[in-house]
């Protein structure tokens, strides 16, 4: 895992001002957005039936 901290956003591009938000590269609602920290199900995506992630 990587310690690099970012300044913008990896979805929107707004700048980040939590180091929370900075390490992990997405804002609060961003990061909610795209699912992350979350585990996906693969045979749900394999079969096609899994949410689309970052709508």
């Amino acid at each position: 895992m990587s310690n690099e901290l970012h300044e913008t956003c990896k979805r929107c591009g707004r700048v980040l001002k939590s180091e929370v938000s900075q390490s992990r590269g997405y804002g609060k609602t961003c990061a909610e957005k795209v699912n992350y920290g979350k585990e996906m199900d693969l045979t749900k995506l394999l079969e096609g039936e899994a949410e689309h992630v970052g709508d």
